[in-house]
């Protein structure tokens, strides 16, 4: 039977051990917070806040998607290598390709064209700043 000296040290060596590790973790991460972190007030212009991520900006272009093209759109898809967040503008520039039916109802592909799609929206209100159609 193990007495209560040796169970004291057991588990202060095992809590021991875990903080570390946790410490450690955070530190080796990059995020360990700083007894002097800014708040958000404090950020300047340099450091703007991003509030929203690249795969929610995908919905507002969505949207406009159905008000820009009157006709049938099949075959979307993100273009996640170029779609990226622009620090000079905090905004993301998202690009989509997708297949437009002409004439709905059918499937016939001289009926069809593709287009790429390029929008533009804000980090800090995933509101959509500019958007662009060109059909390829």
């Amino acid at each position: 039977m193990l007495s209560t000296s040796e169970i004291l040290t057991t588990l202060g060596a095992s809590t021991t051990v875990v903080a570390a590790s946790v410490v450690g973790t955070l530190y080796f991460s990059n995020d360990l917070p700083s007894v002097g972190s800014l708040s958000e007030g404090d950020l300047g212009p340099e450091q703007k806040r991003v509030a929203y991520d690249i795969s929610d900006s995908f919905f507002p272009c969505r949207d406009r998607i159905k008000k820009a093209l009157p006709y049938k759109v099949r075959n979307v898809s993100v273009d996640s290598l170029s779609s990226r967040y622009e620090t000079e503008s905090n905004t993301y520039l998202v690009f989509i390709d997708l297949e437009v039916m002409d004439r709905p109802g059918t499937f016939l592909s001289q009926y069809s064209y593709t287009a790429n799609i390029s929008c533009r929206v804000s980090a800090a209100n995933n509101e959509v700043t500019s958007f662009r159609v060109r059909k390829t």
